[in-house]
């Protein structure tokens, strides 16, 4: 609900959700939201072997929910786009490069901030401690772009662009240059498009994607039971453990940019926390906790 809200106030005018094989009830707050004209919730029964995110992202493209010359881009839910401008929107973002193919927006890991159990609310006060802007995790982009012929697949990061020459294509990095020659082009194992950029650029200078990874250990704990949504339905998830909440626990520095929207995000959330049946669906689902419910 929340990052519904919060995306809907930075600029986003269209916000498509895949789900996959829901058993706690989301789903039907999702369907909730859909009726309401607020999402578009496409239900994925996710095939056996497979990752559940790939196929969420090919499923979205032969959709017919966006269309060449949309601007598209893929956030989980524990990430929050920021647009370093005055006014913090999407829109302030593609203007300044009407001719991009894509802009790479770094993470920024933000860590618990010491609070031990979930508030409901994730933009607020209390979650603004974060990692060292030079971190290595922070290297990776998520990557708005313009859906176009160019594009042959999504990617958790990054589009995949079709083979053309490399002049064709006008990727953007967070620092407002082009990305270093080849990018778009490179290609990491498992054929995974390559995501990380160099550390000596200002990787944040645009915007930044606030990457919650850990949030409160309350929350984590139930993260764990989610399994991995890149790994394939089979496997079992060795991710989520004690130590990658140590690591990603990051806390050395404030950053409290995206509180410039606290204030509309939650004058949206109350809007859609007043819709017909949202609240019901909100207190059928095991653990939901939310600032207003």
């Amino acid at each position: 609900m929340e990052w519904v809200a919060y995306h809907k106030v930075v600029g986003f005018t269209d916000i498509v959700v895949v789900s996959n094989d829901c058993t706690d009830g989301s789903d039907t707050l999702l369907d909730v939201l859909h009726a309401a004209g607020e999402v578009t919730h496409i239900r994925q029964v996710v095939p056996d072997g497979v990752s559940p995110q790939l196929a969420g992202a090919a499923l979205f493209l032969t959709s017919g929910h966006a269309r060449a010359g949309d601007w598209v881009m893929w956030l989980d839910l524990d990430e929050y786009l920021v647009v370093h401008s005055y006014t913090g929107q999407v829109d302030d973002l593609i203007a300044q490069f009407p001719q991009a193919d894509a802009i790479g927006l770094c993470w920024r890991v933000f860590g618990s901030a010491g609070q031990t159990t979930w508030t409901g609310e994730q933009v607020a006060e209390p979650f603004t401690r974060a990692s060292r802007r030079k971190w290595p995790p922070n290297t990776q982009i998520k990557t708005l772009f313009q859906l176009s012929d160019k594009i042959k697949l999504m990617h958790l990061h990054r589009p995949v662009f079709r083979d053309m020459p490399a002049d064709d294509i006008r990727f953007i990095a967070g620092d407002g240059a082009p990305m270093d020659d080849g990018f778009a082009f490179k290609m990491m194992p498992r054929a995974y498009p390559t995501h990380k950029i160099n550390r000596d650029r200002d990787l944040h200078a645009l915007g930044q994607v606030n990457h919650y990874a850990v949030r409160t250990p309350d929350v984590y704990a139930l993260k764990k039971l989610r399994g991995r949504g890149l790994a394939s339905a089979v496997e079992t998830s060795e991710r989520h453990t004690d130590e990658f909440f140590a690591q990603y626990d990051q806390n050395h520095q404030e950053d409290r940019a995206i509180l410039a929207c606290l204030s509309a995000k939650r004058t949206e959330l109350d809007r859609l926390f007043a819709l017909p049946g949202v609240k019901t669906a909100c207190e059928s689902i095991p653990n939901f906790i939310a600032r207003t419910a």
